[in-house]
């Protein structure tokens, strides 16, 4: 059994200052698997990871002013297998093309 696609996500909120300042902090992460049965078994899949962090800050300046400010961070981390060289070159595998 091969895992194909996982995604934990996580929330922690909470004030920095009671009645003055808050914060959200959500944190994802997914794993992604991609098969092309067509392929060998031992060159028939490639990977992928992406990570993202999303930080809300609120700031209560004044009873009519309010500053938020967000920070967004992702990274993908994409690797390429010889699956998808392989369906590149022969688009046949893909596609049920019987003569690639």
């Amino acid at each position: 059994m091969r895992v194909a696609n996982w995604t934990p996500r996580g929330n922690i909120s909470g004030p920095w200052k009671k009645g003055r300042a808050w914060f959200s902090n959500t944190t994802e992460l997914q794993f992604v698997r991609n098969t092309v049965s067509q392929l060998p078994a031992s060159q028939n899949s490639s990977k992928s990871w992406r990570f993202n962090n999303l930080l809300h800050n609120q700031v209560n300046l004044s009873e009519k002013n309010i500053l938020f400010v967000g920070l967004l961070t992702d990274k993908l981390d994409f690797c390429v297998g010889t699956t998808f060289q392989q369906a590149l070159d022969k688009p046949g595998i893909l596609f049920g093309d019987s003569e690639s």
